[in-house]
């Protein structure tokens, strides 16, 4: 019975699979808050993420969008969903949901758990021709659960 479980886990293990595509990266600091969305057109069936880079001052906050094009990244026209495919897998990244009643009734872009943004810090080597120096940096990804 044990075997039959073990083996069961590490084929499950082998079939599930992560990709990540790294999407945006920007200097430690230079914004104060990152906010990544999946953004489409409704018409041409395209799906592509936009970075919001927020970078507070005193008086006024400075948006930024970063529009970054995802190979295999699609809008389906029937469904409603947002979709990544790779080969012969593919992989639903958001669909539209309608949330509320009566006036307050919406429909919003709602991610899945099988795509996540992860947003990390990197350090790394940068060289001008002069100096070698570190830098770190916080990057945008696209964890997908193939």
């Amino acid at each position: 019975m044990k075997a039959l479980l073990i083996s069961l886990l590490a084929l499950a293990s082998i079939n599930a699979s992560a990709k990540t595509i790294k999407l945006y990266s920007i200097w430690d600091g230079f914004a104060d808050d990152i906010q990544p969305e999946f953004m489409i057109n409704k018409d041409l069936g395209r799906a592509w993420v936009n970075v919001v880079t927020v970078q507070e001052w005193d008086e006024d906050d400075d948006y930024n969008d970063n529009f970054i094009k995802v190979e295999g990244l699609t809008y389906n026209q029937e469904t409603k969903e947002v979709v990544y495919s790779e080969g012969t897998k593919s992989v639903v990244c958001a669909a539209y949901q309608t949330r509320g009643r009566g006036i307050f009734r919406r429909t919003v872009l709602k991610n899945t758990s099988d795509c996540q943004f992860v947003i990390s810090k990197e350090t790394r080597s940068v060289d001008d021709g002069f100096y070698v120096r570190t830098k770190k940096y916080e990057v945008v990804s696209l964890k997908i659960n193939m």
